[in-house]
């Protein structure tokens, strides 16, 4: 998949993290080590696009 497919994708996981929260599935502490990972693959893929 392209840089922008992956980040798309990075993003919409983020959207559905939010999602669950909202829906009581998660608590907060439970988020943040994953919100950490995506946002991480967030900014390597943007940094990816930027360089090339």
């Amino acid at each position: 998949a392209s840089l922008n497919e992956k980040l798309k994708i990075e993003h919409a996981k983020k959207k559905r993290l939010f999602d669950l929260y909202i829906n009581g599935s998660y608590e907060v502490s439970e988020l943040d080590s994953m919100m950490n990972d995506i946002d991480a693959q967030i900014n390597y893929y943007e940094a990816q696009i930027e360089a090339n």
